[in-house]
């Protein structure tokens, strides 16, 4: 496609699904999509979606989520507490195993690695950190950043850390 002086080079594009733009800086990556937004409107006829559509800026190392502290799992406002420890759980479910294998009344300790509770406070880490940064915005609509995508079977990371893809695959064997 080519609009004037500027060149897109996509060849023989009838639908576009999942389609990964590398771009140097947000900037960049905004001027990029807006001219595919406009061609692919003028020479195709294709529209694309824009809640489908998700941004990631990948940062290496920088932006690695810490490890899951109690400070974090308090932050989360559960409101199952255990009444032995005070610890609080994301589900009653939770609290119950809890108190049956791991309160810290019966000197049994567990750290939150691991667990859901773990999980939930990851996510939500990842998404602070998402939506702390600048968004890709074309026709007055902003595109989602994500932490993670999932890129034909290959798990993506933000952090560009391969870890999550590894673990990822070997769950689904």
């Amino acid at each position: 496609m080519q609009n004037g002086n500027k060149k897109i080079i996509i060849n023989d594009l009838e639908y576009a699904d999942d389609i990964v733009l590398t771009n140097n800086g947000l900037d960049n990556a905004t001027k990029k999509f807006k001219e595919i937004v406009k061609l692919s409107k003028k020479f195709a006829g294709l529209n694309i979606n824009f809640d489908k559509t998700k941004c990631m800026q990948i940062n290496k190392g920088t932006w690695k989520i810490s490890k899951t502290t109690e400070d974090d799992c308090n932050k989360m406002n559960w409101k199952n507490i255990c009444q032995d420890c005070k610890r609080a759980m994301p589900g009653f479910l939770n609290l119950l195993i809890h108190k049956k294998r791991w309160c810290q009344k019966t000197k049994n300790t567990r750290s939150r690695i691991g667990t859901l509770a773990d999980k939930l406070v990851k996510k939500e880490k990842k998404k602070q950190i998402m939506n702390r940064l600048p968004k890709i915005q074309v026709n007055k609509k902003e595109i989602e950043n994500v932490y993670e995508y999932i890129y034909l079977g290959t798990l993506f990371t933000a952090d560009a850390d391969q870890d999550a893809d590894i673990e990822n695959r070997i769950k689904k064997k």
